[in-house]
């Protein structure tokens, strides 16, 4: 089954986002795409839905951030969306202040794994706010850096109104969070082209979550029972670069089902009475799929 792919649009407040966002919806309708959009916004109205076109699928997540206080409704956002059309792509416009883990987070469940996919994360950086980031508190200029540092494409606004020697500053920085991001810094028109818009979509060498994001997703069938002694010892001993862990699991001699939390460091077990697929999401920076495969197929014991 052919998944939807997902583009989460990340950049601080005023970076651009949202006319990014309308221009690439203008290339994907041009290229017969069907396309949606989840627009989320901390405040209570939202003022940039109408650069929306009315042929594009909207979804408005409102007073909140899907990154912490709205995971569950982007889920059921994202499920009803593949559930009710048919669809090439959804692009989610973040909030200006979204941590881009947490948003990869909330876009991946034992639910939505199996039709959906992130494609791409495409950040937006105003150069005038970077070249002043140290005015900014601690916890801003951590979430600017953050932003770049988990994103593959970036696009880097009104970076001509700098000098040259501001300019080559400003880069020289960038390059040194992400050496591996591709970065624009012309204008909206020439960073699209990078995108690779076609009927197959973007470039997969160049989006395909497995190979070029840092972030990384790996999904887990379980197909035996775990120990859950071994278990707990597993987490115990996961690597720093395993971000999160969640999903659906048995263990051994218990009849019920166990929805499964893990984050630094901490685990908790909720039960489950509906029936469930066994999986586990695993996210983290550039994780080891095929040695957390072999680590978790060891896990599992007979009946």
């Amino acid at each position: 089954m052919k998944k939807t792919e997902i583009i989460i649009l990340t950049g601080f407040l005023g970076s651009g986002k949202t006319t990014l966002l309308k221009q690439c919806l203008q290339t994907e309708l041009a290229n017969n795409r069907k396309i949606a959009v989840v627009m989320n916004e901390i405040g209570k109205i939202s003022i940039d839905s109408n650069e929306v076109p009315e042929d594009v699928r909207l979804k408005e997540l409102l007073n909140g951030c899907v990154c912490c206080t709205m995971k569950d409704q982007l889920e059921i956002q994202l499920l009803s969306l593949v559930q009710n059309n048919e669809l090439d792509c959804i692009y989610i416009e973040t909030t200006g202040v979204a941590n881009t883990i947490d948003v990869v987070d909330a876009c991946t469940s034992a639910q939505t794994v199996e039709s959906l996919v992130i494609k791409g994360v495409l950040s937006t950086v105003d150069a005038s706010r970077w070249l002043t980031k140290n005015e900014l508190s601690p916890t801003i200029r951590y979430l600017l850096i953050q932003q770049i540092s988990y994103s593959n494409l970036l696009f880097i606004n009104r970076l001509q109104n700098l000098s040259t020697d501001e300019k080559d500053h400003v880069l020289l920085e960038i390059k040194s969070i992400n050496p591996n991001i591709i970065i624009e810094n012309t204008n909206v028109n020439d960073f699209l082209s990078k995108l690779s818009f076609s009927e197959t979509t973007i470039d997969h060498e160049k989006f395909d979550v497995n190979t070029s994001l840092k972030i990384k997703t790996y999904t887990h069938e379980q197909n035996h029972s775990y120990d859950k002694q071994q278990f707990e010892e597993f987490l115990r001993n996961a690597p720093c670069n395993l971000f999160r862990m969640k999903g659906y699991v048995s263990f051994k001699g218990d009849p019920l089902l166990y929805n499964v939390q893990y984050s630094n460091g901490l685990v908790t077990y909720e039960k489950e009475l509906m029936k469930l697929p066994k999986r586990l999401v695993c996210i983290g920076e550039n994780i080891d799929q095929k040695l957390l495969e072999i680590q978790l197929n060891k896990l599992e014991v007979s009946e």
